[in-house]
């Protein structure tokens, strides 16, 4: 760049093509002047330092942020620590081979989402806290704010946290997905809905999910883009449509499967609660109860604490819009709901696996072959079956076996089935008289 003492010196006409010597777009932006091109006045110097430090959160935000992002990365890896325990126990002191392997495919998917879940947050944590120590920094005035490469890596990692936050929806999403078609397909083995309307749920469960998710996940990398590109000067754009349109479908998803739960969830106790009533012997009725009843009412209740971390999300995503729209200095409350939400979402999903995929489950899968064995003798009766007394008999026969079954240690020689073989059944004279009975009419 040529040498210039006094600007006196050359010719007022000669200052503009000057000024496009050698000097870079951003530098022109910031520090040039329409008389004086190599010299900043201290208005414009102040009004650029304004400008950037307005991006940086304040010093209460940065701190109260690093202080949440501790607790909850600390809050993380223990539940890492207990679900792979967890996982190391259960397959290893599972009561049988059969059982194991017959759970073992959905154990692994439930984990693994979870985990991957838990992962992406303690990630975006982490990230978090570099970006709040990089503008803790400009807080304690170790640095000027000024446009450079620190300002500039500052806010990509402010990015990547932002991108690592906010595709857990997408997560959730396939995690709820997956749940629900184990709901689904329990509701259809309880008897409570055809195959034909099964099958239309499970996909317009799965195909809603990939979808949404598809959508939802292009907003939030359009999000995570935009943000950076108008925190640097790039682009000026509004934000809030974006948020906005991620918010209202991660609501509609939400709500559409809570639906289904609920309504689902209602159908199958009521047909439990029906069968059990069936049951004439008070001790099968109880053994009834306590394997298929009480488990299905914790998979019920799990399953809405679930849908409420869910929502806890989105009163997360409403507080951060609300915090990008108005005050920044309440975006930890943001901070604090995401976590605390993704957290409660997490250890719910692990409590579901006792339930969904231990002895409960096995007990469900016995239920569900008492209730097609059950249909079978209906149907095979035909007309015979409409006498009260030996539509009665036979049911308490079916069930009875199914309810002591149940009631036992549960491994593979406890099936109904063999249980028939070794005349074990409890009601085994009445089902003979009934038969002797169908034979007479």
């Amino acid at each position: 760049m040529a040498m210039i003492t006094s600007s006196s010196s050359v010719p007022h006409h000669h200052h503009a093509s000057l000024s496009r010597i050698h000097i870079h777009p951003l530098v022109s932006q910031f520090y040039l002047q329409e008389d004086f091109p190599f010299e900043t006045t201290p208005a414009r110097s102040s009004s650029n330092t304004s400008n950037l430090l307005s991006i940086i959160p304040s010093f209460a935000v940065n701190v109260s942020s690093l202080v949440n992002s501790f607790i909850f990365i600390i809050a993380f890896v223990l539940f890492f620590a207990v679900v792979i325990g967890m996982f190391l126990v259960a397959k290893s002191s599972s009561p049988s081979y059969v059982m194991k392997r017959s759970i073992q495919r959905n154990q692994k998917i439930l984990l693994f989402l979870t985990c991957t879940m838990v992962f992406i947050q303690i990630c975006g944590l982490m990230i978090r806290v570099l970006y709040n120590g990089f503008s803790l920094g400009y807080n304690l005035q170790h640095r000027e704010v000024v446009f450079d490469e620190y300002f500039v890596v500052t806010q990509v990692f402010g990015m990547i946290e932002n991108f690592l936050i906010e595709v857990q929806t997408v997560t959730i999403f396939i995690i709820m997905c997956f749940i629900q078609n184990v709901f689904l397909k329990t509701a259809y083995r309880a008897g409570t809905m055809k195959k034909r309307v099964f099958i239309i749920l499970v996909y317009l469960s799965n195909i809603s999910t990939f979808l949404f998710s598809f959508i939802t996940l292009s907003i939030v990398i359009a999000i995570a883009a935009t943000n950076l590109l108008v925190k640097l000067s790039v682009l000026v754009t509004d934000q809030i449509p974006l948020y906005a349109t991620a918010l209202l479908i991660y609501l509609i998803l939400v709500s559409m499967q809570s639906i289904l739960f609920v309504y689902f969830g209602i159908r199958v106790m009521r047909t439990i609660r029906q069968r059990s009533l069936n049951l004439k012997q008070e001790t099968n009725r109880n053994a009834f109860i306590n394997a298929i009843q009480k488990p299905f009412i914790k998979v019920l209740i799990l399953t809405m604490s679930m849908c409420l971390s869910t929502f806890i999300q989105i009163l997360s995503a409403i507080a951060s819009v609300l915090s990008s729209s108005f005050s920044g200095d309440t975006i930890t409350i943001s901070y604090f709901l995401n976590s605390f939400g993704i957290l409660l979402f997490a250890v719910c999903v692990v409590m579901l696996y006792n339930p969904l995929f231990a002895q409960d489950k096995f007990n469900m899968d016995m239920y569900a072959e008492q209730e097609r064995d059950r249909q079978l003798v209906e149907k095979g009766l035909g007309s015979q079956m409409s006498s009260p007394r030996i539509r009665s008999i036979a049911y308490e026969k079916s069930m009875s076996v199914s309810a002591l079954s149940l009631n036992s240690d549960s491994n593979v020689e406890n099936t109904p089935r063999s249980s028939q073989q070794n005349g074990e059944g409890g009601s085994g004279r009445e089902f003979d008289d009934a038969k002797s009975e169908v034979s007479n009419i």
